[in-house]
């Protein structure tokens, strides 16, 4: 072939690609054709040649664009405040471009979800940690998915990332049934998306999306020759790699992409699920003064009321004579009534005393609940609703202990619990979720169990069957290991 393999370079036409054919005799007469073995036979060894004019008429591959829906951003759910280390579960729209196809091989997409915050070997905890991967169908062309996964968050977490890869597949149709690395074309080392060095050493995962897998050592870092190369086109795959990464934050990183140079990969720009702070749990005493005890400090203070009257009698009596009067009230009598009125005053003083220690947090704290059973039966989810209309004190959300009885089941959750807090019967497969009414103090977000807060509690069990009765009781636990204080109870519900 001429032209070194460039096609159509014929520099009479530029419209045909040359091609030389070479046609040469073998050394000597062949045996097997007898005539050139006749004495009048003058058998000469030679070559001919013979240049064709080919005209190649290049049909392109039609190739999809797949994208990170950067207007649907990140969606948590109806997640807002959570718990440190909670899993979030989190949604972003998978859209598909570019060529509407037929395209030549079958194919399918990895999603797979990144955050930071919670790596114990970097000392900033910002290293990217890979959340797990799903391979799905793609999207028809014009359409698009949700595609969700639970992203973990801590208090530390300030990054957010989604790559989606377009991997092809081996066999005709995809099959599902073999391993990731049996199924996809090119699933091994070196990978894809990783920028090369000049030593041809490859770079983080996804530092240059859409460039060639190349490495001069192996997976494990020996030093290999030659140079490993990936035999992947990811430009053969998707059109557009920038666009198949979105993070949170609000300028995109740069994209690396081969001869895209200057894009950007999407941004939603938004916040992540707000990570709430705990106030300090306290021991919670005898909720109140006891009646035998006010009691008591009535009587002694009775007795040293009658002891100063009997001295002031005495006084008098010696100052003066005494006459009878039989309508004076005798000694005893006074004394019976004396302690009479003494028991009435313990009862004010207790009920006084008991409201005094309603609020505070040492103390029985006084919380005033309304239940809402109007979803209860029926529908796709349903539950009852608890809401706090009113509170003395606000009480540690940890301390707090949701127990859910029916026939010979229970269910005793702690309003922190990370699976619980937060969530919604909508988004969490827990029976009792809790909905916070969160207060923000010092750049801080602080979660009580207050005024405002909702308790959801589904009314199926974990087999989705209806429970018909069921008993709730609220108990205010700051230690763990007492029973606790019972804030309300309800019976046969339902």
């Amino acid at each position: 072939m001429n032209n070194n393999g460039r096609h159509q370079a014929n520099p009479i036409s530029g419209e045909f690609c040359p091609i030389t054919l070479y046609l040469h005799d073998t050394p000597d007469a062949p045996s097997q054709f007898p005539n050139y073995g006749m004495s009048t036979a003058n058998y000469q060894q030679g070559e001919d040649s013979v240049t064709l004019f080919i005209r190649v008429q290049n049909v392109a591959e039609n190739v999809p664009d797949y994208f990170v829906k950067e207007s649907f951003g990140f969606t948590y759910n109806g997640v807002s405040n959570i718990m440190p280390n909670t899993y979030v579960p989190t949604s972003v729209k998978i859209g598909h471009g570019g060529d509407e196809g037929p395209y030549n091989y079958d194919h399918m997409l990895q999603v797979t979800f990144h955050t930071n915050g919670y790596n114990n070997d970097d000392p900033n905890g910002l290293e990217y940690i890979d959340l797990g991967t799903q391979y799905i169908s793609p999207p028809a062309y014009g359409e698009e998915i949700l595609v969700s996964d639970y992203v973990y968050i801590t208090s530390r977490t300030t990054k957010l990332w989604v790559e989606v890869d377009v991997l092809t597949c081996v066999a005709t149709t995809c099959d599902t049934s073999v391993a990731p690395e049996d199924r996809f074309f090119g699933h091994s080392f070196p990978y894809a998306h990783s920028c090369v060095s000049s030593e041809d050493l490859q770079a983080e995962a996804w530092s240059c999306p859409g460039e060639v897998g190349r490495s001069s050592v192996d997976a494990e870092g020996n030093s290999v020759s030659p140079t490993l190369t990936n035999n992947r086109r990811p430009m053969l795959e998707d059109q557009n790699w920038c666009n198949n990464i979105m993070t949170r934050d609000a300028v995109g990183d740069d994209c690396a992409q081969p001869r895209t140079s200057g894009m950007t990969t999407s941004a939603s720009n938004q916040s992540l699920p707000t990570v709430v702070q705990l106030i300090g749990t306290s021991a919670v005493p005898s909720f109140a003064p006891s009646l035998i005890t006010i009691s008591a400090a009535g009587l002694f203070v009775s007795a040293l009321v009658l002891q100063s009257r009997r001295d002031e009698e005495e006084e008098e009596l010696e100052a003066m004579s005494l006459e009878d009067d039989e309508s004076a009230v005798s000694p005893v009598i006074a004394t019976i009534l004396m302690v009479a009125i003494t028991v009435v005053l313990s009862g004010v003083i207790y009920v006084w005393a008991a409201s005094l220690a309603d609020t505070d947090v040492k103390g029985v704290p006084r919380l005033t609940f309304d239940l809402d059973t109007t979803n209860g039966v029926g529908g796709d989810d349903p539950h009852y609703r608890i809401s706090v209309t009113s509170n003395q004190v606000d009480l540690a959300t940890q301390a707090v202990e949701i127990r859910v009885a029916w026939g010979s089941d229970e269910v005793v959750v702690n309003l922190a619990d990370t699976l619980v807090y937060g969530f919604s019967f909508e988004n969490s497969e827990s029976m009792v979720t809790f909905a916070d009414s969160v207060e923000s103090e010092s750049g801080g977000t602080k979660s009580t169990f207050n005024t405002g807060d909702v308790i959801m509690i589904r009314t199926t069990d974990a087999n989705g069957d209806s429970i018909d009765k069921m008993s709730i009781t609220i108990t205010y636990n700051p230690s763990g290991d007492a029973p606790g204080a019972v804030l309300r109870a309800w019976n046969s519900v339902g």
